[in-house]
């Protein structure tokens, strides 16, 4: 995409353009990466401002609204944005501005292309051919991307989880017999006896590290979400020597989920938070719930340490990514089993001072 913006830059002189792409899970339009090399935002009030949802009135957002409803690619030709009601001024000195609709192959919304030129009227007719045919490149560059990072996301999951499923079931096997073998001692010594007390506690052991294992097969559970994430924060939270400062809205939500997964995201985000935060006195995490709608539930999770810079945001969820020497898997680890769980994670934009900052989003049992 960076060398069709750069195409796009030279062949429009005189011209801001910008790549939105549209995000599913948040309903909204957001800068690409490579965009902020070719469109500066000049606005003080727009700054730090990088998602637009689309329910929001801008042009861009118009055009996207209209691009998904008739699922296919829509153009606008603002002559004059001063008379556009929905015009978001990022840029005093803009006069015109056009957008096109991003659409992949299957006609579904990849994000907006737009245009901006400080004269009136700045894009006739030959201009729109021309870049309605640009759109057309970056809606495939934007999919093989997509694509790409599919495919690297998959196969380094499946070549460092690979191994773990024969473990899981020979572990499993494993732990049948020792619960077994414990039960049978149970069976043939004096109930409440020293043995007997020794036979149970490695019965229980037994069956809770069965249960602990992310990898091993599991039936879906529908839990109070807010419960079950409440105790396993106080359970393993303390190890870590992690505060936490919990914010609860989704009362009483209902989410299926797989209690094993669910416990190893929770202990992996813990442990990426206590490991970016050391060295610090007091460290502490936000987590707070709330229900979009009666369909989804929603879970941040937000670490106060050095964060994770925008360079490096699109890689955590897609290839390896670490500040160590080795490893780097967790975070695909983590995407895994939320996706297997139905659930959807994204790292929100890096600020300064906020640390990192995940939202988690699970639909609700009624709504399967």
């Amino acid at each position: 995409m960076d060398a069709v913006l750069e195409t796009l830059y030279e062949t429009f002189d005189k011209t801001k353009l910008c790549v939105l792409l549209y995000d599913q899970r948040e309903k909204a339009l957001r800068f690409a990466p490579a965009t902020l090399k070719y469109y500066e935002i000049l606005n003080p009030d727009f700054f730090q401002r990088d998602t637009f949802p689309l329910d929001r009135e801008t042009i861009a957002c118009r055009v996207a609204r209209q691009a998904l409803k008739a699922r296919e690619m829509k153009c606008e030709n603002v002559g004059n944005v001063a008379e556009d009601p929905d015009y978001a001024n990022l840029n005093p000195s803009t006069k015109s501005e056009c957008c096109v609709g991003l659409l992949n192959s299957k006609s579904e919304l990849l994000g907006v292309l737009a245009l901006e030129r400080e004269w009136l009227n700045g894009f006739g007719e030959d201009d729109l051919d021309l870049i309605k045919i640009a759109a057309r490149h970056i809606s495939i560059a934007i999919e093989r991307a997509q694509q790409s990072e599919e495919l690297e996301f998959n196969s380094a999951v499946a070549a460092q989880t690979s191994w773990a499923a024969n473990i899981a079931h020979e572990l499993n096997s494993e732990v049948g017999k020792i619960a077994n073998w414990a039960y049978l001692i149970q069976a043939a010594t004096e109930e409440h006896s020293i043995v007997w007390e020794y036979a149970r506690s490695i019965e229980e052991s037994a069956y809770q590290l069965s249960s602990a294992n992310p990898w091993s097969a599991q039936p879906v559970k529908t839990v109070d979400i807010e419960d079950f994430l409440v105790h396993h924060l106080q359970k393993i939270a303390p190890k870590k020597s992690i505060e936490v400062d919990l914010h609860l809205g989704a009362a009483n939500a209902q989410v299926e989920i797989k209690p094993a997964q669910f416990q190893f995201f929770i202990k992996q985000l813990l442990s990426n938070a206590a490991r970016a935060m050391t060295g610090m006195e007091i460290k502490k995490v936000l987590v707070a719930t709330r229900l979009l709608g009666n369909d989804v539930v929603e879970i941040l999770f937000q670490d106060f340490g050095p964060g994770i810079s925008d360079d490096n945001r699109a890689s955590v969820f897609h290839r390896s990514f670490t500040t160590k020497e080795t490893g780097g898997y967790g975070l695909l680890f983590v995407r895994q089993v939320i996706e297997d769980m139905q659930g959807r994670i994204s790292l929100l934009p890096y600020q300064f001072g906020q640390g990192a900052a995940f939202l988690i989003h699970f639909p609700t049992a009624a709504s399967l």
